[in-house]
């Protein structure tokens, strides 16, 4: 074999052996794609269980039941999770009214049990139920925010494999509660960008920074 041909066998085989490690290269890193793929999906499968869990020991919001959260990956944004909630609504003045009762002879001198028609109550009661309600309703609400603030705090760095330049965010579909009507609000946004997530959790953030960080919206 003369020099050229060496020559140009040589460059035929590096050309070979190129075109086998770009394959390979771009193979390993399909490969990687749907290993990390498969790893978010986990990672958001875990969050959609723990904010379920948070909304079903919750004493604030109102939920439908468990498989109620639900979470996707947008690539340009990071991972929404949603839920739909109401508010619990305890009016013991009502409760009171309704389970009053007194005992009363009828015209036939039997003993009998009158239970008061809750329609009866007088007009002013009426009236105001909705207005004492509200405080308390607030009061909730801002439980409930509060509880989807800490879940992000406490358990947001799971979803390890989302880079620093992406969000985490918690959506509230609305419903069924008087304070939302009078303040139109239908939805609860609440998200954290995952750097801050990350720098509160090895401490370069205290919960106050960490807090005052994350973004809400409501409309």
């Amino acid at each position: 074999m003369n020099r050229f041909h060496a020559v140009r066998a040589g460059r035929l085989w590096l050309g070979a052996l190129a075109g086998f490690l770009l394959v390979t290269s771009h193979s390993g890193a399909f490969a990687q794609d749907r290993s990390t793929s498969r790893k978010a999906l986990k990672q958001i499968s875990v969050m959609e269980q723990i904010l379920d869990q948070v909304l079903i020991e919750s004493p604030n919001f109102l939920v439908p039941g468990r498989g109620n959260a639900r979470g996707i990956f947008l690539e340009e944004f990071g991972v929404l999770l949603t839920f739909e909630a109401s508010l619990v609504q305890r009016d013991w003045d009502d409760w009171k009214w309704k389970n009053e009762f007194r005992i009363e002879n009828d015209e036939n001198g039997e003993r009998i049990i009158v239970i008061p028609d809750p329609g009866s109550k007088n007009d002013d009661k009426g009236s105001n139920r909705e207005s004492r309600r509200r405080p308390t309703e607030e009061r909730l609400y801002e439980g409930g925010k509060e509880e989807i603030e800490d879940m992000i705090l406490d358990y947001g760095s799971t979803l390890s494999t989302l880079d620093d330049s992406h969000w985490i965010a918690v959506a509230a579909f609305l419903k069924d509660s008087d304070y939302f009507l009078a303040n139109r609000i239908s939805r609860l946004v609440i998200r954290a960008r995952m750097k801050d997530i990350r720098d509160f959790d090895t401490g370069k953030l205290s919960e106050d920074e960490m807090r005052a960080k994350l973004i809400e919206e409501e409309y």
